[in-house]
C-alpha cells in the first residue's frame, strides 16, 4: 500500500497539495497561503432494499465427443 493512502472504510483518500503555480504534490506539505483545499464527499451508499440477485447454478455445458480421427488414405499400386 502506497504510503500516501489511508484507507477509510471502502474508500481510499490521498492527500494531494495543488500549489499555486500548477504544480501538483503528493504528501507536500505547503504553508496555508500556497495551497487550495479541496472537501470530498464519498458516494452515498447504495440502498439496502435492492434485491440480491440468487445464485442460479450454472448448467454444465455437455461436451463434445472427440471427433474420431480420419484414417490414412491406403496408398494403393503406385503407377508406372
Amino acid at each position: 500500500m502506497d504510503k500516501d493512502t489511508y484507507p477509510l472504510g471502502s474508500y481510499h483518500w490521498r492527500v494531494v497539495v495543488v500549489r499555486r503555480d500548477g504544480e501538483t504534490r503528493l504528501g507536500e506539505v505547503s504553508p496555508p497561503s500556497e495551497t487550495r483545499t479541496f472537501h470530498v464527499e464519498p458516494p452515498p451508499p447504495p440502498p439496502t432494499n435492492t434485491p440480491k440477485p440468487t445464485n442460479t447454478p450454472k448448467p454444465t455445458p455437455t461436451q463434445a465427443p472427440p471427433p474420431t480421427p480420419t484414417p490414412w488414405p491406403t496408398p494403393g499400386p503406385t503407377p508406372g
